[in-house]
């Protein structure tokens, strides 16, 4: 048993029982760590534009060249996949409704699985922002 589990241990003795709920969740939430800081949208929109170099205002736009079009739908598969916004929320950062981020986010999970390519980008893209392993 390490230190940090017997100090758990004696102080599980002096707390009061209605209590002890709140003690045994301190006690894990210091086990595991801090928090990450919550993502945003934004953060994974200039994360994007970071990595593969295309400017935000361009992913933003009208243009529909093919990597302008890649670069949105992984914008929208990541902002479903990791955050908790809503469809309205992912698509307004972006000038798009929300069926369009629900078709962008459908077509990036249907290229992953498909394209090679795609799904290095994808991968590598989310790798790099969410220091994933």
């Amino acid at each position: 048993m390490n230190k940090l589990t017997q100090i758990f241990e004696l102080a599980l003795l002096f707390v009061p029982e209605d209590k002890k709920h709140f003690l045994k969740q301190s006690f894990e939430e210091e086990l595991r760590g801090p928090k990450p800081p919550p993502t945003t949208l934004v953060s994974i929109l200039r994360g994007i534009s970071s990595i593969t170099g295309i400017p935000e205002s361009e992913i933003i736009g009208r243009n529909r060249v093919q990597e302008l079009v890649d670069a949105r739908r992984i914008y929208c598969h990541l902002a479903r996949k990791h955050t908790d916004k809503t469809l309205y929320s992912i698509g307004r950062l972006i000038k798009r409704d929300h069926s369009t981020v629900l078709h962008y986010d459908r077509t990036a999970q249907n290229l992953i699985k498909t394209d090679k390519d795609f799904r290095e980008l994808a991968s590598f893209i989310e790798r790099e922002i969410f220091k994933i392993k």
